[in-house]
């Protein structure tokens, strides 16, 4: 079966000749992964509202198709392209400046800083990028999941289970079933089927992010290592 073709893939396909698909794509991209973007341009900034507005205009310009069209052929990784286009973006004083003067006054994407207030000062500005990004994959891949349980009616499963999703947690089975009305038998299958469906959205949310399918695991081995900096 073939391997899906990726928001990614999509966009670098796309390059040479813009499309309304790619265009899409790319912002529903860059709505996922504002935050580590944000986190980088903090540690740059004077303020946190002077790194908004330089985040806005990244964005505009990653938009409008001035950044992508310096995509690196050997980047494969979405992830790898926004460090290193947001960077360039940082060290041309232009942009700078024309950040401070557009002043905030129109906002290109909605930002989700709330992550990343408070910089990180015990890690570097490219490692703080990797972790915001892959805490933002977990919290896309948590998303998704709540909203299955959601649609399925089993939303207070997922209320009382969702801390179980870490695997080093014990589950404490005989408070769980006397909390959900189950059997302790039936609360460990769901927490085995909880955490095994989500790890199947963290892939699919890396997956949209690399270029192929050989890729998924090296990103993932790439993301849990950068959680494991933060700690």
């Amino acid at each position: 079966m073939a391997f899906p073709t990726t928001r990614w893939t999509l966009i670098r396909q796309a390059v040479a000749t813009p499309s309304g698909e790619s265009r899409a794509a790319l912002e529903e991209l860059c709505q996922r992964y504002s935050p580590p973007v944000l986190a980088f341009v903090r540690r740059r900034a004077d303020s946190p509202e002077m790194a908004e507005d330089m985040t806005q205009e990244f964005f505009a310009k990653l938009l409008d198709g001035n950044l992508l069209q310096r995509a690196d052929a050997q980047l494969g990784q979405f992830r790898s392209f926004l460090l290193n286009a947001v960077r360039n973006f940082l060290s041309d004083a232009r942009d700078f400046a024309q950040a401070k003067k557009r002043g905030g006054d129109a906002t290109v994407i909605s930002l989700s800083g709330e992550m990343c207030r408070e910089p990180m000062t015990h890690l570097t500005p490219d490692d703080e990028f990797e972790v915001l990004w892959a805490k933002t994959v977990l919290r896309q891949a948590l998303d998704a999941l709540e909203e299955e349980y959601k649609r399925s009616g089993r939303q207070e499963l997922f209320q009382v289970l969702q801390d179980q999703l870490d695997g080093d947690k014990p589950v404490s089975g005989r408070e769980l079933a006397a909390q959900l009305g189950m059997s302790e038998g039936a609360v460990r299958v769901a927490v085995h089927r909880m955490r095994q469906r989500m790890g199947d959205l963290i892939r699919a949310e890396v997956s949209d992010t690399v270029p192929g399918s050989t890729e998924v695991d090296e990103e993932l081995a790439r993301l849990q290592k950068a959680l494991e900096k933060s700690s």
